[in-house]
């Protein structure tokens, strides 16, 4: 099964439902099936990156939705 991003807060995700309650849980017609990069955020308190693009919690997201 190929992986789904969430076009909102760019979480890359398993199954039909964004699971990120921070932007409300999009449906699966609205995930990208399409991305470039990705990085994977351990603590999201501690990384630099995550504070630059607003990340609060810890997970695999895309860097590029397309």
């Amino acid at each position: 099964m190929r992986k789904k991003i969430c076009k909102r807060c760019k979480s890359i995700v398993d199954g039909t439902k964004c699971n990120d309650s921070a932007c409300g849980g999009l449906q699966s017609g609205q995930l990208a099936q399409s991305y470039k990069g990705r990085m994977f955020i351990v603590d999201a308190s501690k990384s630099e990156i995550a504070k630059k693009i607003g990340l609060k919690h810890p997970g695999e997201y895309a860097i590029k939705v397309s």
